[in-house]
Formats: structure tokens, C-alpha cells, sequence
């Protein structure tokens, strides 16, 4: 890095003095639905499989069933495309909250 620092002119964000934009936060609270439900019952039993020994883990892991709950939390069709859209789903609700207005994502759903 100090080899690199010799070569390049290197500026930090205070230095250039470049305005930022305020951040504004939100906590969007969604219950499960029944498919969402279902799928935890089932990382439940696989998290137990996994603690148990009884499967590979090259072919199932605690990092993988924590990435696809995670996925699942946001919105099932991550985890399954062939999931329906339900209504009251974190990613339904950014969409139809004001954080969603000229969003993205939301507007070419």
C-alpha cells in the first residue's frame, strides 16, 4: 500500500469537502406468510441435520441455510421463482411505502 501511495494521488472523502446525502432509515415490519412459514420449518430440519453430522457439508451447511433464510426474509421468490407474490411481503412494502416512490426495483416490477 505504501508503494501504491507513492504512485497515486490518493484524496479522502473529507478532504474534497463533497456533500453527502442526509440518510433516512427504515424499519419495514412484515409477518410471514404460509409458504414462508413452511420453508423455515424445513431449514429448522435441515439445521438439524447439519448439527446432528448426518449430511455432508459440502452438500449442506449452517452458512447456507442462514443465506437462504436470510433470502426467504425478504421475500420467498428469491429462494423460489415459482412462489406466488403475496401481499405484505418486506419487498412489497418498500415498494408501496414512500421509500418506493422513484425507486428502481419497484417501478419496473
Amino acid at each position: 500500500m505504501n508503494l501504491f501511495k507513492e504512485v497515486a494521488d490518493i484524496k479522502t472523502a473529507d478532504q474534497l469537502n463533497l456533500p453527502t446525502p442526509e440518510v433516512e432509515y427504515h424499519n419495514i415490519v412484515a409477518q410471514p406468510t404460509e409458504h414462508q412459514q413452511e420453508m423455515v420449518k424445513a431449514l429448522s430440519e435441515r439445521a438439524s441435520l447439519v448439527h446432528s453430522g448426518t449430511v455432508d457439508p459440502s452438500q449442506d451447511n449452517m452458512l447456507k441455510i442462514t443465506s437462504d433464510g436470510r433470502k426467504l426474509g425478504l421475500d420467498q421468490r428469491i429462494v423460489n421463482q415459482m412462489l406466488p407474490d403475496e401481499p405484505g411481503t418486506k419487498v412489497k412494502g418498500l415498494c408501496e411505502g414512500d421509500c418506493g416512490k422513484g425507486n428502481y426495483f419497484c417501478i419496473n416490477r
